[in-house]
Formats: C-alpha cells, sequence, structure tokens
C-alpha cells in the first residue's frame, strides 16, 4: 500500500516580517498505485505540496501520510536493467554532460524506477525539452508505469493541461495555495499522445474545462510563468 493523505496541510513562508501562506488546509486522498497529476498557475503551491511530501518542506500545520508512517529509505539501484529499459544501454559509461537533454531525462527516469520506490514525486520532469523529445518520454514513462505489476503511485506536477490529460488518474486543480478541485480523468487506457483518445468528444470536454479553470485565475498574471493550452 502506497495511500498519501493529506490533511489540513497549511505552509507558511516567512521573510522578515512578511509572510506567504504557501498552503492553507489543503486536503487530498492519493489512492495507491494511481497517477495523479498537480496542475495550476504559477505560484498555486504545486511544488510546495511536492516538497512536503518529499520531506524537504516543514508543514505549518496540518499533516501528510503515506501510509501513516514517513518514507523509508530505498533499495539498490539496477543500472543496466533499467538503462536498457529506457534505450540507453549504449551509453552507459558516458557522463551526464555529454547527454544530450532527452537521454538526461531518460537517465532520471530509469534512476527513479532503478531504487524502486513505492511513490514517484516528479516535478516538471519534461518541461526544458523541446515538445518531440516531450512525448516520446511521456509515453515512455507510461508504458513503464503500466507494465509494472505493482503499480507505483505517482505524483506528477505539470503546468501543461495535454500532458496532464494524456498521464493522470486524477487531477488534483491547484489555485492560490488551495486545492480548488479534484478531476478524475475517465479515459481509457492505454493511452497516447494520438489517436482515440485525443480525438475523442469526453477528451475535449475535459480538456475545454482545464482551460477555462486556467483562465479563471491566469487572466491577472500575463508574462508570468508560462501555462501550456
Amino acid at each position: 500500500m502506497s495511500t498519501i493523505e493529506v490533511k489540513e496541510l497549511s505552509v507558511v513562508f516567512h521573510k522578515g516580517e512578511r509572510e506567504f501562506r504557501a498552503l492553507d488546509r489543503v486536503n487530498a486522498v492519493i489512492e495507491d498505485g494511481s497517477f495523479v497529476c498537480v496542475i495550476g498557475p504559477s505560484g498555486c503551491g504545486k511544488s510546495t505540496l511536492l516538497g512536503v511530501l518529499e520531506g524537504l518542506i516543514a508543514a505549518h500545520s496540518g499533516e501528510a501520510l503515506i501510509d501513516g508512517k514517513p518514507v523509508t529509505g530505498t533499495g539498490p539501484e539496477r543500472v543496466a536493467a533499467f538503462l536498457r529499459r529506457v534505450g540507453l544501454e549504449a551509453v552507459g559509461e558516458k557522463l551526464p554532460g555529454e547527454l544530450s537533454g532527452g537521454m538526461q531525462q531518460r537517465v532520471a527516469i530509469a534512476r527513479a524506477l532503478a531504487v524502486n520506490p513505492a511513490i514517484l514525486l516528479m516535478d516538471e520532469p519534461f518541461g526544458a525539452i523541446d515538445a518531440k523529445t516531450r512525448v516520446v518520454l511521456q509515453e515512455l514513462l507510461l508504458e513503464l508505469w503500466e507494465e509494472d505489476r505493482r503499480k507505483k503511485t505517482v505524483v506528477f506536477v505539470t503546468h501543461d493541461i495535454d500532458e496532464a490529460l494524456l498521464l493522470a488518474d486524477t487531477i488534483l486543480f491547484m489555485k492560490a495555495g488551495t486545492l480548488a478541485e479534484t478531476i478524475p480523468v475517465r479515459l481509457g487506457r492505454p493511452r497516447s499522445s494520438g489517436g482515440q483518445i485525443t480525438d475523442s468528444g469526453a477528451y475535449g470536454r475535459l480538456r475545454a474545462a482545464l482551460v477555462s479553470k486556467f483562465y479563471q485565475d491566469v487572466t491577472d498574471h500575463i508574462g508570468g510563468e508560462e501555462v501550456v493550452l
């Protein structure tokens, strides 16, 4: 079991006498083995929430639980096998600086899977690569997650609505430090970036609803962090 529970979670940052409430009484349940994407405008608290789940940011009040207890350590890496699974067995001896951006992201996926954690926490992992490579890596991540007999629980932060719809079982839509809405993604699996899923009426309606939610809050933030619509 790897169920995540967030209960009345608040995080407050201080700078001098100023106070910024990054998360304000957030409640969420992320079920064991599910793929959850966290989306929302810049500054809404997505990365702060992930930081709490990673144990890097302390809660001001409330709590985040993983099966009611802290995350424990991980096992040894199985490098060669996972480099093979992401198509990089031929570059195993290269240094990170010798790899392209797409290759580095493949290595990051292999590393995350090789230590075999029950939970994967991913913060915009494909945000800095070209669109074609991004699609390849999205589908690679889905393929590896779906073929795992004991599916991992994934919490994936993104600004890209189409990426969230491709990957997620559930979308957590955040706004101004709060969880504004939990949105089930009732689209069949397996999925790919083209074909019946993206061409379906259900996909189009859900995408339009998400775009509308973004525009409710983004209008006043033109020129800020990019939101991919």
